[in-house]
């Protein structure tokens, strides 16, 4: 077995943890998460056919929750945060 590293067309999403992904057929979906400059809100979808990927949204934010029901992908985002 070795390792390979395809190479992708597109602009792949900035380094990350804490993001949530879902495969959907042959796409997988990339949401959220955090870097240096803090938390993130973007939406990334990686075509696993072609090793093709883009930025589809960027109008999320809070916790976040990223999966399939039935046949559709669900984002479910809210704040996590309350006023004071």
């Amino acid at each position: 077995m070795t390792w390979v590293e395809p190479k992708v067309l597109g602009e792949p999403p900035s380094p990350r943890g804490g993001h949530s992904s879902t495969l959907v057929g042959s796409y997988l979906y990339i949401f959220g998460g955090s870097s240096e400059e803090g938390l993130l809100s973007d939406l990334h979808r990686l075509n696993l056919e072609n090793v093709k990927i883009g930025r589809t949204s960027k109008n999320f934010n809070g916790l976040h929750f990223l999966f399939i029901y039935l046949s559709f992908l669900m984002l479910l985002s809210f704040s996590a945060f309350g006023s004071s």
